[in-house]
């Protein structure tokens, strides 16, 4: 079993350091991106790059890549998949953590940035989301703590608007509450990397 790792790549500044921790974690990360976007050198067998066409007018332009990832990419069914945008970052020897875990989904805990800083989009709330059932709920879960097998992920496509990750998710819980197991000491930092989209890591 392979871990992927699927990023929108539109901050190419923070490529180096998202970049070498998920070289680190021994995932295959799959940069997503528009045609006519930057192309990057050749970073590894490690690493697979993706342009696809733009996204529908009014259209969430990462959940459109993501949709166009799994209908035209090669979608393994018993590897796993995360989403973890471009200003996220995993926590040291996560995908170690979870490789004890054989089920479908994982759903790992998230802290949120507490530092807010102006950026682009809604703000986001500074709490910590625990990998729990009470938590499937809008605002309580994001795509990044959502790791799922390649043959549930590819029955799905994510909508179009903000908190289409939400209800993509909310989809698979709904046919699949079996298949999940919560994970609460496995971590992703949400906007961890400056400049992010709400705010930025702060470990004080």
């Amino acid at each position: 079993m392979t871990n992927h790792v699927l990023t929108p790549l539109s901050r190419y500044f923070n490529l180096i350091e998202l970049g070498n921790r998920i070289k680190e974690s021994g995932a295959h990360w799959h940069l997503l991106s528009i045609e006519g976007e930057h192309k990057f050198p050749n970073l590894g067998t490690w690493v697979t790059q993706h342009h696809f066409s733009p996204p529908p007018p009014d259209f969430w332009i990462g959940h459109h890549l993501i949709n166009e990832f799994i209908e035209k990419a090669v979608v393994n069914d018993d590897d796993r998949y995360v989403v973890i945008t471009d200003d996220d970052m995993i926590e040291p020897g996560l995908f170690s953590k979870l490789d004890q875990y054989h089920d479908d989904v994982l759903i790992i805990s998230m802290q949120r940035s507490n530092v807010p800083t102006p950026g682009n989009g809604p703000d986001c709330a500074f709490n910590t989301l625990i990998a729990s059932p009470e938590n499937i709920f809008h605002g309580g879960i994001g795509f990044e703590q959502f790791v799922v097998k390649g043959k549930l992920m590819k029955k799905y496509r994510v909508p179009g608007i903000y908190h289409g990750d939400f209800i993509f998710i909310n989809a698979v819980w709904h046919d699949h509450l079996e298949s999940f197991r919560f994970v609460p000491d496995a971590w992703v930092y949400f906007n961890a990397l400056p400049p992010g989209r709400a705010g930025r890591w702060d470990r004080s």
